[in-house]
Formats: C-alpha cells, structure tokens, sequence
C-alpha cells in the first residue's frame, strides 16, 4: 500500500507540474493514468477538471469537479472553481450559489470572492459585484486578478477613470497580466486614446501569443491608426491560429492589401474564397484589389457575383456604382433608393449605399440629392468612427500645429539643415487629401526613373520614435532645441531601412544608396506628410518636396463627399474646416522657413496646362522628361487611394470649381475655410 500511495503522489506531482508549464497534453494524460488507477482521486478530479476549463470544456469540467465534491465536499476551492465551469456556461445563478458555499466554508477566502464577483457581475448586478471584488483585494492587498475584474464592473458602472485607475493598478501589480493590458487598450480605445491603446493591445498580444482574439485586438488598433505595417504581424499570427477562419483571412488580405502587398493579398483573399466560396467580405475585398490595380473590368464581374451571391446585401451594389458612377443605370439607382427605404440596414451598409447615392447623383447633376444623401451618409460614419474609438480633438491638432510652428525655426534649420542623409533619390508629394497628390504620384510613377512606393507612414514612425526630452507641457511634445545631428542621422537612416522593406515587398531590388545616373527615384505620397516637412527637410536635406496645392473649397466638397477609411476628421463640416484652417497657416509657415526648397503644384494649373505642368514636375526630381508622363492613366500600378478611378482616365477638367455647384447647401463649411493667398 505504501508502493501504492507513492505512486500515485508522483503521478499527481508529475502531471502537475506538466500542468503548470503549460504542457496540457502531457498533463492530460498524466491525470487520466492516474484516475484509471486511483478513481475516487478528489485531487486528481479536481485538476483534471481545471485543465479541461482551461481548455475551453466546461462541461467536461463541470462533471470532473463536480466528483471531486462527491468525494470530498468540504474543500472550498472545489466550489469556487465549480462555478468558473457554471460561469463559462452561462450559467451565473448556479456559480454564485458555488461561491457562497466556498464563502460558508471558508469565509475569508479571496479567491472565492472574486468569483462570486464575477457570477454577479454576469448577472448585472455591478454595484454587488464591485463589493466582492473589493473584499477580495481587502484578503489579499496586490490581487491583480480581482483589481482587473472590479475595473470591467466600474466601465459598467459607467466609471470610467475609477475602471482606467483599477487596470493599471493590476498592471502595476502583474506586468504580465494580459487580461488587465488588453481591458486598459479597450478602455482607452473608447476614449479615443488610440496612441495610448496600441502599446497595451499589443503587450496583451504578446503575452498571449496563442489567443486569436488578443491578436485581431491589436491589429484592430493599428488599422484604425492606418499603420498597416504594424498590423500586419498580428493578423498573420491570428490566422497561423486559425488557418481555417474565413474572416481572419479576409482581415490578413485587407491588411496586406492595404499595406501595399498586393501580391499576398490576391493569394490570401483567394485561399478565403477556397474556404468559403461565395463569402460576402471576401469578394468585396477582392474586387476593391483588382480596382487598386487597374482591372475596372473584373472589379465589376466580381461586384455582380456578389450580388448575385448575396441579394439582402446592398453592400455590392453600392460599391459598383461608387466604381462607375456616371455609367449607373436608373434602374441600379432606384434599387439602391428603393432598398434604402425598405430595408433595415446596418449603419456601415446604409452610409456605403448613402455614399453611392450621393456619385451617382453628382454624376447627374443632382446636387440638392447628393447634400441630402452626404449629411446622413457623414452622420453614420461620425457615429461608426466614434463608437470604434476614432475621436477628434480640433483643439488638440491646433495644439500641435502650432509646436510644429514654434519647434521648426530658422535657427533650427541653420544649425542642423545640412546634417542628414544627402540621398536625393526620396520624393516626398504632400498635401491635403483630394488636391490632386495621387496624380501627381501617377504622372511621376510613369516614368522610367520613378517608382511610385504609395501612402507610407515611415515619416510619422519617424517622428513618433524621436527620441529627444519632452517639453514641460501636459502634452509631452518633443523639445527640439536638444535635437542633435545624430538623432537626425538615425531618423533618416530608420526611414531608409524601412523603405527598404516597403520595396522588397513590392518587389522593387534597386538599392537606395545607388546615387547614379540611372539611380531611381521612390515617391512617398502620404498627403499628411505636410505635418512633418521641417523634420523631413532635415532628415533629406536634398529630397524633392512637391507641395500640391488645389483650391482649398474644391478640397472641403471631395472631402465631405469621400468615405474615408482612417480619416477622423472629414465627417464633420466643423472639424473639416478648422484642419483645412489649419492645414493652411502651417503651409505658409514651412514657406517662410524653408524658402526655394518646396516645389508648389497646383492642380488648376495642372489641369489646365498640363505638359508643361508635368514637366516641371519630373525637372524638380532631376530627371529629363520622358512622353511616358503625359499617359499617366495607361500606368497599370496599383493605386490604393479614393482617386483610384480618377487617375485611371485622361486628364478631365471637370472636377475644377466643384464648390460652386454645392454653395447652396455647404455655405457655412466655405464661410468657415481661410483665405486663400494669390497665386
């Protein structure tokens, strides 16, 4: 009997510590050796029941435990982790009544407090619940666990700084407590801290690299801060996961597709398409890619088998006639018209629909439609975008511009103008969204010497990696009379090294340091990049800046008409123009700063008097002209923006003066923009 017993002991010792490293396998088939031998094993049950709820099968843990109590029901912990099985099932009555008996038995057990916490909170009584949460940290100060579950009650509670307070509490108290870290980002996330949220979400992520949910979290939260590049590590880990998850795959694809791999994004929808034929996001996302590449064509043909596939969707036939508004028939418009009205829609689907409404009657000439269609479609997406966490402080941007006006002075540029890389082979096309930046990118792409590399935020990585003291403010804002050279040298070269990567991933080898005649320039043309010119000018003291300027009411209608995927900002007619404002006194400011180095396009005089325009342009890169140029729209390379359609056709004039057709309707958006200066 005593060879028995210790048998038995060292059977539970082994499958135990399997258990706690983390060996589930292992430690299953420990515990079921020893239940074979020993049934009645109370220990064994019980553990064996703890690994199945680990493993995501209460039932099986509820029996397990539950014959552990048969055994010996005197032990408390056995019903405290009864009703964590009751409470993954849903069933919060019967957990709370398990924790009470472990309470009755051992009254001043925490752990059995903090369940009970978590049975009543799944009842909704978080007044009840927060009270055992705080008698379970009153039995054990430091209890990370019940600090993050009283923070989940306090944001139903509807408190939310007491709820911000709790969870970073528990991560004080476990660093590595990824519940507390992924709680805080979506706290933060609601906020509209999005910058805050990120770091948390992807430590959450880290920490649990095998939780599928961690991983879509954290690429959620660089998506919505469209750092693509940064997203997509964690939907390919979210899809290793779960290789067979059609929406895991449709998010890798959007993911890839929009951080200009287009090639892996064609094979990634694909492999979603095998998985599920037909699947509704899928075909969309395909379709958009073969709209980013030229194909106009087969976007269609996969647009209508979709809404073949799908007929309760109006999501595909909205996305066609956005393609192809002028050729939108009546009977397509007065589907989409007709369904609007009928149909209980989604507000993502009824603002995509209001959006396609709003071209297809612009196309018309029906502008009166089109503001009517546009002040709901707005509306929605105002209301999406706040609800995701996409909030906008106009006073906040006012905030930095004018730390950007103040930190980049002529002193600054007369002590540190001349320390960066001196590569030229960087073009950096900026300017407020819908002037004009993708044809000027598309005019330049077109010739030999040039790759167009797309919308990169390698600039604002740069400056958010700036790695100098913070001013004394609230705001934390860089202090930039400490910045040296060798700071700047590091920008430049982190800038460069990730520019790298951008073109082996688009499959472009040409080496950036190959300042030859025949080097090859690489256009940036991130509009927002006009934020940042000071700190580009000194990281590429002989880049070409091209500033592509349009007439700034022309710009607020194609904003307000546009449905932005990232922008925070253009739904709303008074943040629109208070950036536009903005945007404006800061142009001015890097033209005083840094005079004769910014070539200024404007695409009135683009349109108007095009080759000699364009040739202008491919002198400022330093380049002869080639005929190339003035086809622009034959240049099949992918084009991921909302003018993918524009520059896809010959120049056309009739997009100049667009603001006068909407004065009657969008008066107070004009009144609200700056003066212009003259040209």
């Amino acid at each position: 009997m005593d060879y028995l017993a210790s048998s038995c002991d060292n059977l539970r010792t082994r499958a135990l510590a399997h258990h706690e490293a983390g060996r589930f396998a292992d430690a299953a088939r420990d515990y079921q050796c020893l239940l074979d031998q020993w049934p009645g094993d109370a220990a064994a049950l019980h553990l064996f029941g703890l690994l199945h709820q680990q493993c995501g099968y209460p039932q099986r843990a509820l029996e397990l435990i539950g014959a552990a109590i048969a055994q010996c029901p005197q032990i408390a912990a056995f019903h405290s982790n009864l009703a964590e099985a009751h409470r993954a099932l849903g069933q919060f009555s019967l957990a709370a009544e398990c924790c009470r008996e472990a309470l009755r038995l051992a009254p001043q057990d925490p752990d059995a407090a903090n369940n009970l916490g978590l049975a009543l909170h799944g009842l909704g009584r978080f007044d009840e619940a927060l009270e055992q949460f705080d008698i379970a940290l009153a039995q054990r100060p430091g209890f990370a666990l019940a600090q993050n579950n009283r923070g989940t009650s306090l944001v139903q509670l509807g408190r939310m700084r007491e709820a911000e307070s709790a969870y970073r509490r528990a991560i004080e108290t476990a660093p590595g407590l990824a519940m507390a870290h992924s709680n805080l980002a979506r706290l933060l996330q609601l906020d509209g801290q999005l910058d805050t949220a990120v770091p948390h979400a992807e430590r959450a992520a880290r920490l649990e690299p095998g939780h599928a949910g961690l991983q879509q979290h954290a690429a959620t939260l660089h998506a919505l801060r469209d750092d693509w590049a940064s997203a997509i590590p964690f939907c390919e880990r979210r899809v290793a996961l779960a290789p067979g998850d059609v929406d895991a795959l449709c998010d890798l694809g959007f993911a890839y597709q929009s951080g200009e791999r287009t090639a892996l994004a064609q094979t990634t929808l694909q492999r979603a398409l095998d998985v599920a034929p037909g699947h509704l996001q899928a075909c969309l996302n395909l379709a958009d890619l073969h709209e980013q590449q030229g194909a106009l064509d087969t976007a269609h043909a996969c647009y209508r088998k979709a809404q073949a596939s799908h007929p309760q969707s109006l999501l595909p036939a909205a996305r066609r006639a956005q393609l192809a508004a002028h050729s939108t028939s009546d009977a397509e418009r007065d589907h989409l018209r007709f369904a609007l009205n009928q149909h209980a829609l989604a507000p993502n689907e009824r603002a995509c629909t209001l959006f396609a409404l709003a071209q297809v009657a612009d196309a018309r000439g029906d502008y009166a439609e089109v503001a009517a269609c546009l002040a709901q479609a707005n509306a929605l997406t105002r209301g999406l975008r706040r609800a995701s966490g996409q909030h906008y402080d106009p006073e906040e941007h006012t905030r930095y511009v004018d730390w950007l006006m103040a930190a980049f002075t002529p002193q600054l540029f007369a002590r540190l103008g001349a320390v960066g890389d001196d590569s030229s082979q960087p073009v950096f096309v900026f300017g407020m969204p819908r002037s004009g930046t993708t044809l000027v990118e598309q005019i330049l792409s077109s010739h030999s010497r040039i790759h167009g590399a797309g919308e990169l935020t390698l600039v604002r990585r740069a400056m958010d990696s700036l790695q100098v003291p913070a001013r004394e403010t609230g705001e934390q804002l860089p202090d930039l009379a400490s910045l040296e050279a060798a700071e700047v040298r590091r920008l430049a070269a982190g800038y460069l090294g990730g520019l790298r990567e951008v073109l082996e991933q688009q499959g472009i080898t040409r080496t950036l340091r190959a300042e030859s005649p025949t080097a090859t320039r690489i256009v940036d043309k991130m509009p927002d990049n006009y934020l940042y010119l000071g700190m580009i000018a000194l990281m590429f003291p002989r880049a070409t800046l091209i500033h592509v300027r349009r007439d700034l009411r022309d710009v607020a209608v194609s904003c307000w008409q546009t449905p932005f995927r990232s922008m925070r900002w253009a739904d709303d007619m008074h943040d629109l123009a208070h950036r536009i404002g903005n945007y404006q006194r800061l142009s001015e400011h890097w033209l005083a700063v840094l005079p004769g180095r910014v070539h200024e396009v404007h695409y009135e005089r683009l349109v108007g008097d095009f080759e000699p325009q364009a040739r202008r342009l491919v002198v400022a890169c330093g380049l002869e002209w080639e005929p190339a140029c003035l086809a622009f729209h034959q240049n099949s390379r992918p084009v991921r923006t909302a003018s993918l359609a524009q520059v896809r056709q010959p120049l056309y004039a009739r997009s100049l003066a667009r603001w006068h057709r909407y004065e009657p309707y969008l008066g107070s958006l004009f009144e609200g923009l700056p003066r212009e200066p003259a040209n």
